[in-house]
């Protein structure tokens, strides 16, 4: 057993398994025909005769269990990290039932006060709105522009290609792909300008985890043809007109932008508690993420202690990220799991799965620690003189 798994010893009385035995009677009566009575009419000790005390002791244990393993974690004054196991279930002689549950214990997580805390200055939005809304307009028009057949490939063309990329594995290959030169990386947009309908070019670039090297072969060569900045174009995009399409996205990309520099800041915050909490790290739950690593992300042939201290930070981040939900109450209602899954199921026109309402409940968590985490960081600020 582990340091902080701790086993509970429980004994259930006999009057009080007497007391779930018959309610066990009095559930189960009701789903058995017992020859010579109505449904759900036949004395106990008939019932007993005929479907065996058994099934009433098996039905009262699991009915009584997790009452009992309750009452007990509240008697001892430990807080679970998790449901306990149950095992070593033992009937007494004199109708009472005994058995053991092993609980790991809640870790200790202290997190520092807000006062205490040394963050960088609130992040500055990169640029201005009205740059972002240009850019937003701009990249309407480019993806709306028809393409117009040309002989050569410049800055603005859009090339067709296939070809293979190597140098990681197995080399990809790819075909017909429509690639924007605009768009494009430095190196591959170099090899592709000046290219014509046939030619063959080639291009070495770093992906960040190693080189690659690619062979393009290209079939069609095409530049854009910009729709005209107006209010058929607008019109076009689903507004009324071009002055409301402006005004439309400055109002969605002002809450994109409060967004980011809402998770941002929450990011610095997190970052600055983490570092200074005193969190104490159960060798269970590291075990259990490195052999998660290991399972589901096939990394089995990687050194044992690299992935331990992997998983060690892992681990700390998930617990001081628990004790801040707690902290913040930032838990989800079931009412507001249902509006929101709602909402999400009216806009896909389907029902969402277990899996997704679990990911849409963690979203809902997430969103409120995030607003919670910003706003502490304002509080952290020293006022202005």
């Amino acid at each position: 057993m582990s340091d902080h798994e701790t086993a509970i010893q429980i004994t259930v009385e006999p009057d009080r398994m007497e007391q779930a035995m018959d309610a066990a009677y009095k559930r189960l009566v009701k789903r058995y025909k017992i020859p010579g009575f109505r449904p759900g009419r036949a004395p106990r000790s008939v019932f007993e005769r005929h479907v065996g005390r058994e099934a009433l002791w098996d039905e009262a244990v699991e009915a009584v269990i997790p009452t009992a393993y309750r009452q007990a974690l509240k008697e001892t004054g430990i807080e679970p990290y998790e449901e306990g196991r149950v095992d070593s279930l033992t009937p007494g002689d004199d109708g009472s039932l005994s058995f053991q549950a092993k609980v790991f214990r809640k870790p200790k997580v202290a997190l520092p006060p807000v006062e205490g805390l040394k963050l960088p200055p609130p992040s500055a939005p990169a640029g201005s709105l009205e740059e972002e809304v240009d850019a937003t307009i701009t990249d309407l028009r480019r993806r709306s522009a028809a393409l117009v057949p040309t002989e050569v490939a410049g800055e603005d063309s859009v090339v067709v290609v296939s070809g293979q990329i190597s140098g990681s594995g197995e080399p990809e290959s790819f075909e017909n792909t429509e690639l924007a030169l605009t768009d494009a990386i430095a190196e591959v947009r170099a090899a592709l300008l000046g290219a014509k309908i046939g030619d063959v070019r080639q291009a070495s670039y770093d992906a960040g985890d190693g080189k690659r090297d690619a062979v393009f072969t290209v079939s069609r060569v095409a530049n854009p043809d910009w729709p005209e900045l107006d209010e058929a174009f607008a019109q076009a995009q689903g507004y009324p007109s071009l002055e409301e399409m402006r005004t439309a996205l400055t109002n969605y990309l002002t809450e994109a932008r409060q967004r980011r520099l809402e998770e941002a800041r929450a990011t610095e915050v997190f970052d600055a508690i983490l570092a200074a909490s005193d969190v104490e790290v159960p060798g269970f739950l590291v075990d259990r993420e490195v052999e998660h690593q290991q399972s589901h992300h096939d990394r089995q042939e990687e050194p044992l202690e690299g992935l331990q201290k992997e998983a060690l930070e892992a681990v700390r981040r998930t617990l001081v990220t628990e004790a801040l939900i707690e902290q913040a109450n930032a838990r989800v209602s079931q009412a507001e799991l249902e509006t929101a899954a709602q909402a999400v199921s009216q806009r896909e026109r389907r029902k969402l799965t277990e899996d997704e309402l679990r990911t849409l409940a963690r979203i809902l968590i997430d969103r409120k620690l995030t607003t919670y985490l910003a706003r502490l960081g304002q509080e952290a600020q020293p006022a202005e003189s």
